[in-house]
């Protein structure tokens, strides 16, 4: 019975120990061990033993965590909202200790070919830097991939041979204006505009120029265990803390932190006729019910006006002042129901397009183009 009181009691104050250090008070461990002895060694001699063993337990992982980088920083809990109103009301540096931590620049006053150095960094959390949608900037991002603190925990006490828990998996991130839907399944990256930087434990560099000679020039050093998100935001979407909620996009549960995916979910105008009403789905010939009801109008219609709007979407991705070469780099997707098939239009933000058939396996081959006269 003593030798396991002695186990669980060793378990707890390596997970102590450990905590005391990321939080920066590894100072107390050793304090508290001294203490512990002294106490032992003058009133509970026929216990000392069980104590040393626990005062290892909680050093030897606090050594082991306190060599690591990782801190959080006490004091700092829940989301940090920062909304500057000009650049003189922005700090050098904001960090968050247990939280996320999102700088609304969508409303700050920022002059014209101005310089700006910021660093933000959230110990445990998502970071969001909000653009304004009506300026051109050129934006330089330091990004610096943390470990999470959980898996520094687990590190540390298997190097003294005790069993940790497991630590949460984060929701992947997907570049959805890709035509290849990339991203990353842990959902620890960088998005920078729509654009996944999966990072590193050293500095990542990546730099998005915009077009204007009198773009701001906005330098960031970020530093996240989760997803970083920099881009620009429209001023209604909002409250801010919220585009860090988790949205489902497909019946196997895949999700991700809204803001990387925004404007993913903009809903176009007009939908395919077929999904408004059943009888208007796409039939090769026409049947002369539906030309009588004016079917082949309504598609008409539609396909004129899917192209421009899913160009407008792909250029917002791109974000405001991107160049033409960017801009033809997003492509967003609209899928059509043929009934015994389906057709998926791409169109980038340069308005280029390409029409594929999507195969039963999920592969798509080339096709031509929908049309009226052709319904294919």
């Amino acid at each position: 019975m003593r030798v396991a009181v002695t186990v669980v009691a060793a378990l707890a104050a390596a997970e102590l120990g450990v905590l005391a250090s990321v939080f920066g008070l590894v100072w107390v461990v050793p304090v508290a061990a001294v203490l512990a002895l002294a106490v032992a060694a003058t009133l509970w001699r026929r216990r000392a033993l069980p104590v040393a063993v626990m005062v290892c337990a909680a050093c030897v992982p606090a050594a082991l965590a306190h060599t690591d980088p990782v801190r959080i920083a006490p004091g700092s809990t829940g989301a940090q909202i920062v909304v500057p109103a000009s650049v003189a009301d922005l700090a050098p540096s904001y960090r968050r200790g247990l939280g996320p931590l999102l700088i609304d620049l969508r409303t700050a006053q920022l002059p014209r070919g101005a310089t700006i150095s910021l660093s933000a960094r959230s110990d445990t959390g998502h970071v969001v830097v909000a653009l304004p949608q009506d300026r051109c900037i050129n934006v330089t991002v330091r990004y610096t991939r943390l470990p999470h603190p959980g898996r520094l925990t687990s590190e540390a006490l298997r190097a003294v041979s005790l069993q940790p828990g497991s630590d949460a998996a984060g929701f992947p991130v997907i570049d959805f204006f890709s035509r290849e839907l990339s991203g990353t399944a842990d959902g620890v990256a960088l998005v920078l505009f729509g654009r996944i930087h999966p990072g590193s434990a050293s500095q990542t560099v990546v730099t998005r120029r915009a077009v204007g000679a009198d773009a701001v020039d906005l330098t960031l050093d970020v530093a996240s265990p989760g997803t970083v998100v920099v881009r620009d935001f429209p001023d209604r979407l909002g409250p801010v803390n919220g585009w860090l909620s988790t949205s489902t996009f497909d019946d196997q549960g895949r999700g991700q932190p809204f803001a990387t995916a925004w404007p993913w979910e903009l809903v176009p105008p007009n939908p395919p006729p077929s999904e408004v009403s059943p009888g208007d789905r796409w039939m090769q010939p026409w049947t002369a019910a539906q030309v009588r009801d004016g079917t082949p109008g309504r598609w008409a219609r539609w396909l004129k006006g899917i192209v421009p709007w899913q160009r407008a979407v792909a250029q917002s991705a791109a974000g405001p002042c991107a160049p033409p070469s960017v801009r033809a780099t997003y492509w967003t997707r609209q899928d059509v129901d043929l009934g015994g098939g389906r057709r998926v239009l791409w169109v980038n933000g340069v308005g280029a397009s390409e029409w594929n058939t999507e195969l039963p396996d999920g592969t798509l081959r080339p096709a031509a183009p929908l049309t009226v006269d052709d319904p294919g």
